[in-house]
C-alpha cells in the first residue's frame, strides 16, 4: 500500500505443543503471536488452554511483543444476536490477561450478526480495560 509507512509485521500462530514449547525462540523471530485456541484445545486438551493462554500472553508481554487472542470468542453470535456470559467473560479475561488484540473469525466472516459482534466485542473490551488502568 502506497500510503503505509510501516513495514509488514510477522505474527506466529501458536496452536500446537511444539509451538508452545518453543514460544520464546519463536517470539525472538517475530513481532507477536496469535493464541489460536481452537486447534490448541484439540492438541493439548481443552482444560489446559486457559493457563497456556495466560502464559503465552505473558511471554509476549515480557519481550515487548504483541499478542492476539482468537477462536470462537463470540461463537454463539454466529447465529444469535447476543453472546453467552461465558463468551463475555472469555473476552474480558483475554483483555485482563494482557492480550493486545482479540479477534473475531466466523462470527464476523460468515455469521448472521457481524455488526452486533463487533459492537459487543468493543463494549466488553472497553469495560475490561477500565480494570487495567493505564498501559505503558
Amino acid at each position: 500500500v502506497d500510503t503505509c509507512q510501516a513495514p509488514p509485521q510477522l505474527f506466529a500462530k501458536i496452536e500446537t505443543q511444539p509451538a508452545i514449547d518453543n514460544v520464546h525462540a519463536i517470539l525472538d523471530q517475530c513481532d507477536g503471536l496469535m493464541v489460536a485456541r481452537g486447534d490448541m484445545g484439540i492438541e493439548i486438551g481443552l482444560h489446559k488452554v486457559p493457563l497456556v493462554q495466560k502464559r503465552l500472553i505473558a511471554a509476549a508481554r515480557e519481550r515487548g511483543k504483541v499478542s492476539i487472542t482468537a477462536t470462537q470468542m463470540l461463537h454463539t453470535m454466529t447465529n444469535a444476536p447476543v453472546p453467552t456470559r461465558a463468551e463475555v467473560s472469555d473476552i474480558a479475561n483475554a483483555v485482563l490477561d494482557g492480550s493486545d488484540m482479540v479477534m473475531l473469525s466466523g462470527e464476523s466472516a460468515s455469521g448472521r450478526f457481524p455488526v452486533q459482534c463487533v459492537k459487543m466485542m468493543r463494549l466488553v473490551c472497553d469495560e475490561a480495560e477500565l480494570g487495567l488502568g493505564p498501559r505503558p
